[in-house]
């Protein structure tokens, strides 16, 4: 029983410890529309399709409830009147995250960046990306670079702890980054399960460190 659990333990570890923190978008960390309010919306684009206003809500809205191709349909609309539209890409390279074609989605997020140098979320969504396809020197850069925007990003210091940690092996900066997620995680009330994983982490990179 007690390898059983030591087991299970290591693979627990290793699956929160080993994957990259996501991020989610202010607009959907907000609650979702009621049916009847988007029904509504609908109507008040069809009798002003020029209003970008009221398709701006409307978009916001699709995507706050998870109907991305009907937000995608609209930020097109979007587009082809200012394809400049900052925002309009973001959120086109967003939609394209969730529905799983990050190529495409790099690709929006790559234009954001060139019209919009600061824009953090774009920065951090593209360093994701360069993370999952092993492209660990890029997503380094693109992460100091959201660190250079907000020194306060939490899920930045921990996804580069995590590059220095398991592909560079550089413990000293990956410990660096821990406890600086660790402080803004507790800080916010965040990711407490998370948290004292990445404890046990520094303790191990410590001995590692003794070791060398």
């Amino acid at each position: 029983m007690r390898l059983i659990f030591t087991i299970f333990c290591f693979s627990y570890f290793f699956t929160i410890m080993g994957c990259a923190q996501s991020k989610e978008s202010k607009i959907e960390k907000s609650q979702i529309i009621a049916p009847e309010k988007i029904f509504q919306l609908e109507k008040e684009v069809s009798g002003n399709p020029d209003n970008t206003s009221l398709r701006n809500n409307l978009i916001v809205s699709y995507i706050k409830n998870g109907n991305y191709e009907k937000a995608r349909n609209l930020l097109s609309k979007t587009i082809s009147y200012n394809p400049n539209d900052v925002n309009a890409n973001y959120l086109l390279g967003l939609i394209c995250m969730r529905q799983g074609i990050p190529e495409e989605a790099e690709t929006y997020y790559e234009k954001v960046i060139k019209l919009n140098p600061y824009h953090s979320e774009a920065i951090f969504n593209l360093a994701s990306i360069a993370q999952h396809n092993n492209n660990y020197e890029k997503a380094k850069k693109l992460y100091q670079k959201v660190l250079e925007i907000n020194p306060n990003d939490g899920d930045a210091h921990y996804n580069l702890a995590l590059i220095y940690d398991k592909r560079f092996f550089e413990y000293e900066n990956a410990i660096y980054h821990y406890k600086r997620c660790i402080d803004l995680y507790k800080t916010n009330n965040l990711k407490q399960d998370l948290v004292v994983l990445i404890k046990n982490r520094i303790d191990e990179l410590k001995n590692l460190k003794k070791l060398g």
